[in-house]
């Protein structure tokens, strides 16, 4: 949402993506959509639920175009696995500073994430609004396969709470990660990258945990 407040740009609507990964296959793929094609404005009530499910569900991707002299210069898609598309650009200079804003606000985040993680040496804590598949994620990171790129061993369980160890096959830092159904800690030991935070974050929000908010020492993170 970083450039609905700059001059020139308007949002062109949500791109939706659904890969389910964490669903045992025999139930995967039970996902409907109700979509409106048209002015949201002309059928009462829907902007109330639009804005309630833009607090409440993952969002994919986000679509922009920024708008000069009337006419559309340059139109992207920002994915919430950090890929970004370019559909049209009539200026090579608008792709640059796109590009590199969206590249360095990320690269900031991680500093900041990682700033905070020396200084406390707190956990980062997963909050979710929808309850995660525990047997699905074992099951996604016990190959280190899964998107999130993470290959971990289960190491104790409790009932409902899983603890893992393993490797972030990003950067192959050491990670270990506590679950539970509705809340979850990350401990990346010193001086490894945080990267991890956000990615389990857009992973388990698109797959199967809606929305997801990180924090460290109860300090919102990559809000």
């Amino acid at each position: 949402m970083r450039w609905e407040h700059e001059p020139g740009w308007v949002q062109r609507g949500i791109g939706l993506r659904f890969n389910d990964g964490l669903t045992p296959v025999d139930d995967a793929g039970n996902f409907s959509l109700k979509a409106w094609h048209g002015s949201r404005s002309l059928i009462t009530g829907l902007s109330e639920v639009l804005d309630r499910a833009r607090q409440s569900f993952a969002i994919s991707s986000v679509r922009w175009q920024l708008v000069n002299g009337g006419s559309p210069t340059l139109t992207a898609e920002c994915y919430s696995d950090g890929k970004i598309t370019l559909n049209r650009a009539t200026d090579f200079d608008d792709v640059l500073t796109f590009s590199l804003e969206m590249a360095n606000r990320y690269r900031d985040s991680l500093g900041a994430a990682q700033k905070a993680r020396e200084a406390s040496l707190a956990p980062f804590e997963f909050a979710f609004s929808q309850e995660v598949n525990l047997d699905g994620f074992g099951e996604a990171v016990a190959m280190g396969r899964a998107p999130m790129r993470l290959w971990l061993a289960e190491v104790e369980r409790d009932g409902d709470f899983r603890r893992y160890r393993g490797v972030d096959m990003h950067t192959w830092d050491r990670v270990f990660v506590d679950l539970t159904p509705g809340y979850g800690y990350l401990n990346v030991p010193s001086k490894g990258c945080v990267n991890a935070a956000p990615r389990i974050a857009t992973i388990q929000g698109e797959d199967n945990a809606g929305k997801t908010s990180i924090f460290l020492d109860g300090v919102e993170m990559f809000a």
